[in-house]
């Protein structure tokens, strides 16, 4: 096995290895980039100076990486709080307002992530189980009892206005 004593990396190696680590181009697409023979990108690649800073940029380009999702965090959780809502409302107090219905699984599917997230979901878990067809039942039975007292308040004359204003 030949190994390359490399005492420095020059600009080139680095953008070589930038290609290789940061835009994820193969060994044989750096090779053709960089009019460099395969096996000598890969003899070059196997010194201990290459695999040393190698390693350093994949490790700071995860921190980075790692650094950046912990900032969306708080944007996840506000979405996931949205869907779990029955409603949002999207651009409140302006002309543009828009109120999006969440779908039932939409919300049970919203609440999972959230308990996996903060570690609750084993214990949640069997609570949640079958929840979405739980919830369809529940909800065509609401449907069929608004119906039912619907017709029960149109017998009594109870104006249909009052009902309707009653979410």
């Amino acid at each position: 096995m030949h190994t390359s004593n490399l005492k420095n990396l020059t600009p080139r190696h680095r953008l070589m290895m930038e290609s290789l680590v940061i835009d994820g181009l193969t060994p044989r697409e750096v090779s053709e980039r960089f009019d460099i023979s395969e096996p000598r990108l890969s003899i070059i690649r196997k010194s201990p100076l290459w695999r040393q800073q190698e390693q350093e940029l994949r490790d700071s380009m995860l921190a980075d990486h790692k650094s950046r999702m912990e900032r969306l965090v708080p944007k996840a959780l506000d979405a996931l709080e949205d869907v779990v809502q029955p409603s949002a409302i999207f651009e409140k107090d302006t002309p543009h307002e828009i109120r999006v219905v969440n779908r039932p699984q939409d919300r049970i599917s919203a609440a999972r992530e959230i308990l996996s997230r903060s570690g609750i979901e084993s214990v949640e878990r069997l609570k949640l189980e079958g929840s979405v067809d739980d919830l369809y039942s529940t909800l065509e039975e609401i449907k069929r009892r608004k119906a039912e007292i619907r017709l029960e308040m149109e017998r009594a004359g109870v104006p249909l206005e009052e009902v309707d204003s009653v979410h």
